[in-house]
């Protein structure tokens, strides 16, 4: 099951391609914004501190299950969220927004979730990010650019078919060897042999608005 953490802006729900019998589930004004957009939504998470009392109602009155938080607690909204479900089987979560924006705090918590589970994407209009270990395949699309990073201190990795290929080369933290690669055939390939990265997907700067 695929689970959709809606969270910020930078994302064009109107158009956004759900898929069929995915759960969604608004983050606390992400709620506000997700309804705004005509989405249903399945639950609305969150201490709702960001939304007045007259969104407070919007919401209460469109969604059928909500799950308020206290704000005094040890985790963010969309933690708590991802603590629900992480559990259960075959599920895989995709925060939109939350890349960009005032509380870059925010945006480094949901960088650490992505860091620590590989069924965590972060997704916007530009931009998707997820890790991963093993082996990946790409193709060309929207997305020009691709970097990686390694997560710990150092990851060993080869890539193919982007313009610029490596094998078995150990890439370490602040190095920036792995940054703004480009895939050149019909499919590209990652090979982590050991450790784990952290890839960025990114369009074309030329197409951004």
């Amino acid at each position: 099951m695929k689970i959709y953490l809606i969270i910020g802006r930078n994302v064009d729900l109107k158009n956004f391609p759900f898929e069929e019998d995915s759960l969604k589930v608004g983050i606390d004004h992400g709620s506000l914004l997700a309804l705004k957009n005509h989405l249903s939504l399945d639950y609305a998470i969150g201490d709702f501190d960001s939304c007045n009392e007259e969104e407070k109602r919007l919401i209460s009155l469109h969604v059928p299950h909500i799950i308020p938080l206290n704000p005094i607690k040890d985790d963010t909204d969309t933690k708590h969220a991802y603590d629900l479900w992480k559990d259960e089987k075959d599920v895989s979560f995709v925060l939109l927004g939350g890349i960009q924006g005032k509380r870059i705090e925010h945006f480094y918590a949901n960088l650490e979730l992505v860091m620590k589970d590989e069924r965590v994407s972060l997704l916007d209009d530009t931009t998707e990010i997820f890790s991963l270990s093993g082996r990946k395949k790409f193709y060309p699309s929207a997305y020009k650019f691709i970097s990686f990073f390694p997560v710990d201190e150092k990851a060993c990795l080869s890539l193919k078919g982007f313009a610029y290929d490596i094998d078995h080369r150990v890439i370490s933290k602040g190095d920036g060897l792995g940054i703004s690669n480009e895939i050149k055939r019909d499919v590209a390939e990652v090979i982590v042999y050991s450790g784990k990265v952290l890839s960025f997907l990114s369009k074309n700067d030329n197409l951004l608005v």
